[in-house]
């Protein structure tokens, strides 16, 4: 299923990324380099090679930072694999357009795809903006997987929080009913749903923020779901 999943790819787009399946089932066992499965990998790597944009020197790294953002929860693999898309039909203005909210782009990769497109070479201008993009996200990748350490123990805090509030409604002569415990998660549920969605998609620590408020509302959610079944269970 993998090896015919490249093929098609490969034979629809007329190998324009100038590969063979071969090559990329390789790619594929690489993946777990940087954490992915083969299957993941193989995914990812079937919708880089279908959208005929993406060159084929860069499609290992256009995997490993699409599965990197996306594990990150900064993009999904389809808005990446969109991005290179771009970058190979418009190299130049898919740059800038990118770097509008996404702030990546140096000096020098700009003059330089710039010039490799006013030369006529598009394919070579696609391939060094989309190698700048890749180096990108799999930096910004890396640097929110490391974050996560640093917001382990924000979130042990959060869980101990949820199970002394727990603890609290369930005894006796508790002071808030389960209804009034109920109402105030979710107004913090809110709180944190507001915060999220003000972030910037590739910002590290606006990104960092986000996972932070993501752990916290997973973390509500759980402690919610129990208080409702405490509601229907009349406790």
């Amino acid at each position: 299923a993998e090896r015919m999943a490249f093929e098609r790819g490969l034979v629809t787009t007329g190998n324009a990324a100038g590969v063979t399946a071969g090559q990329l089932v390789e790619l594929a066992k690489a993946a777990s380099a940087y954490g992915s499965t083969r299957g993941e990998a193989s995914d990812v790597l079937a919708q880089l090679v279908a959208s005929g944009r993406v060159a084929g020197t860069v499609l290992g790294q256009a995997a490993e930072a699409a599965v990197r953002l996306e594990r990150a929860g900064v993009a999904s693999v389809k808005e990446t694999v969109a991005a290179f898309s771009e970058l190979g039909k418009s190299p130049l203005q898919a740059l800038l357009r990118l770097n509008e909210t996404q702030n990546f782009l140096t000096e020098s990769t700009y003059r330089q795809v710039k010039a490799l497109q006013e030369a006529g070479k598009e394919s070579e201008a696609a391939r060094v903006a989309q190698e700048a993009y890749a180096a990108v996200g799999i930096d910004r990748g890396k640097k929110l997987e490391e974050s996560v350490g640093a917001i382990a123990e924000a979130w042990r805090t959060v869980k101990r929080e949820v199970n002394e509030a727990l603890d609290a409604i369930a005894s006796i002569g508790r002071a808030r009913t389960p209804e009034e415990a109920v109402g105030d998660i979710d107004k913090r549920l809110a709180q944190l749903a507001l915060r999220r969605q003000s972030g910037n998609r590739l910002d590290s620590n606006t990104a960092t923020d986000l996972l932070r408020s993501q752990a916290d509302i997973e973390a509500e959610g759980q402690a919610l779901e129990r208080l409702r079944a405490q509601q229907l269970a009349g406790i």
